[in-house]
C-alpha cells in the first residue's frame, strides 16, 4: 500500500431524529449510496474536512459532533489504505442542494433501516453510529472532544 487516505462521514438526522442524510452518488457502475464525507485534503483538519464536504455535498452548514466510529480498510487494487472517522453532526442553516451535481445525483433522507442496507459496515458497526458512545479526539495536543 503505497497511499494512506483518511476519509470523513457525518450522520446527520432531520429534525425529529428519525431519518438519516445519505448522498447518492455518480458511480462508474451505476449510482450508490454514502452518508455525506470525503476525503481529507492536505493540511485539513478532520473537523475542517466534514464541514467542508458536508457543505459542498448538501448545502447544509453543520458543527460537527463527535467521532462515533472509526474505520480500516486496504484497497490493493487502488494501493490505497484508508481510515475513515464517522462524525456525529448538527445541522445549523443552509438548503438541502448538492454544490457537486458532477459528483451527486441525489439527496435523500432515509429511515435507519433503509440506510443501513447502503452502508457498507458490519452490522455491529453500523449500530455504534447510533449508540452515543464516541471516541475521543485531540488535534496537535489540544482536546476537540474526550
Amino acid at each position: 500500500m503505497n497511499i494512506c487516505k483518511n476519509i470523513v462521514y457525518a450522520t446527520l438526522f432531520n429534525a425529529t431524529g428519525d431519518q438519516l442524510l445519505m448522498v447518492e452518488n455518480r458511480g462508474d457502475h451505476g449510482d450508490y449510496y454514502t452518508l455525506p464525507g470525503g476525503t481529507v485534503e492536505r493540511d485539513e483538519t478532520l473537523h475542517t474536512a466534514i464541514t467542508r464536504e458536508v457543505l459542498e455535498e448538501t448545502g447544509f452548514t453543520i458543527i460537527p459532533g463527535d467521532i462515533v466510529h472509526v474505520a480500516e480498510a486496504f484497497f490493493p487494487q487502488a494501493g490505497e489504505h484508508c481510515l475513515f472517522f464517522f462524525f456525529a453532526g448538527e445541522i445549523t442553516s443552509g438548503q438541502l442542494k448538492t454544490n457537486v451535481p458532477e459528483e451527486i445525483s441525489g439527496l435523500v433522507w432515509m429511515d435507519r433501516e433503509e440506510a443501513f442496507k447502503h452502508l457498507n459496515l458490519p452490522e455491529a458497526s453500523k449500530e455504534s453510529l447510533f449508540a452515543g458512545r464516541t471516541v475521543p479526539y485531540d488535534f496537535a495536543g489540544e482536546i476537540i472532544h474526550a
